[in-house]
C-alpha cells in the first residue's frame, strides 16, 4: 500500500502473507500484514476499525512490534490520522519513523515521511512550514530518484500552490515530473498528478 496506493492490492497482499505468517508463526510479518490490512480497510471507508487494526500493531509511536520497514508503517498510519483530523497523534508517528530512518541505514520511507508531514503541517502550522516539508520531500525523492515518491510529493506541493493562487508555478512545478513517466498512468498517482494538471490548464 505505501507504494501503490491500491487498498484492494494491498488487501491481497496482506491477506496473502498473513496467512502464511500464521501457519509459519511468523509474528512480525503477522503484524505487518495486519497493518497493511487496516489501512485498506480505512481506505474502503471502514475508517475506524482500519485505525485500531493499524494501530493495535504498530504498537503506539514507539511500538516494536513491526520492525522490517517500521517507518514505513508508521508513515501509513500517520496519514490516515491525519486524514481523520489527528494531526498531533500523526506527528508523533512521524517524529518517530523519522528517529527510526534517522538510526538506521533504511531510508527508503523518507521522503513519504517528509511528504505526510507537509500535509500535517498544513493542518496544524503554517503554509511556509508545510512548503519546506513537500520541498524536502521532493529533495530526498530526487536524489533516491525515487519517481514515484517524487510525483507524489510535487502533487502535494503543487496543490497548495495552486490554492495560494500559483498556479503557473505549480504547472511549472509538475509537468516535467509527470511527462517523464511513460508508464503507470492507471496508478493512483499519476491520477492525481494529471488530474491537477488539467486543472491548472
Amino acid at each position: 500500500h505505501f507504494v501503490s496506493r491500491d487498498p484492494q492490492v494491498a488487501r491481497n497482499f496482506a491477506e496473502e502473507v498473513l496467512g502464511i505468517a500464521d501457519e509459519f508463526r511468523g509474528t512480525m510479518w503477522a503484524a505487518m500484514s495486519r497493518t497493511h490490512l487496516g489501512r485498506s480497510l480505512f481506505d474502503e471507508g471502514n475508517r475506524q476499525e482500519g485505525l485500531e487494526l493499524m494501530s493495535k500493531n504498530l504498537g503506539g509511536p514507539n511500538g516494536k512490534q513491526i520492525r522490517i520497514a517500521e517507518p514505513a508503517h508508521q508513515v501509513l498510519l500517520a496519514d490516515a490520522l491525519i486524514k481523520t483530523d489527528n494531526v498531533e497523534e500523526a506527528l508523533d508517528y512521524l517524529d518517530a519513523a523519522q528517529e527510526e530512518t534517522d538510526l538506521g541505514e533504511d531510508r527508503w520511507s523518507e521522503a513519504e515521511i517528509w511528504r505526510v508531514r507537509g500535509d500535517a503541517l498544513l493542518k496544524s502550522a503554517t503554509a511556509e512550514e508545510a512548503d519546506a516539508s513537500y520541498q524536502r520531500a521532493i529533495e530526498v525523492a530526487r536524489g533516491q530518484e525515487a519517481k514515484t515518491f517524487e510525483i507524489r510529493a510535487a502533487t502535494s506541493l503543487a496543490r497548495m500552490w495552486a490554492e495560494q493562487n500559483r498556479r503557473a508555478e505549480a504547472q511549472e512545478l509538475l509537468t516535467p515530473i509527470y511527462e517523464w513517466f511513460t508508464e503507470g498512468f492507471d496508478s493512483p498517482d499519476l491520477i492525481d498528478a494529471r488530474k491537477l494538471l488539467e486543472e491548472l490548464s
